[in-house]
């Protein structure tokens, strides 16, 4: 990394056991699951498919759902005395940039959370959790 200039965060770092056979290994010394880890928005964690085939899956962090939220909530609180297809068109570009990023496989569940926060935040201007 210093051939980039680059350097690594101690406190942001660390070795964790993951991949293929992370699971099995952890298992034989009777821990738990694998550990997982956040990275660009993402928490990543190991998993099967249908087939049982080993997957690395990865959801949205759950820090940066919260933060997105609390961000969209605030926004719409100051977008309440604009025209409501003002408020609309605004809306839209927020969840159509939110999917494109976080729109990705086995992340479904996170979008329509997402989804149903911002419609509860429009409708109910309710304190997010």
């Amino acid at each position: 990394m210093k051939h980039f200039g680059l350097e690594l965060e101690e406190s942001k770092s660390r070795l964790i056991e993951f991949g293929r056979y992370a699971e099995e290994n952890r298992r034989k010394r009777g821990h738990g699951k694998p550990e997982t880890f956040t990275f660009l928005g993402f928490t990543h964690y190991c998993s099967r498919n249908r087939n049982g085939k080993f997957r690395v899956k990865r959801k949205t962090s759950k820090k940066k759902f919260a933060k997105k939220c609390r961000e969209v909530h605030r926004k719409i609180a100051e977008m309440r005395t604009k025209p409501l297809p003002e408020i609309v068109k605004k809306l839209n570009q927020i969840l159509v940039g939110y999917y494109h990023y976080y729109g990705i496989t086995d992340n479904s569940k996170a979008l329509r959370n997402f989804s149903f926060r911002v419609h509860r935040s429009l409708f109910f201007l309710v304190e997010p959790a």
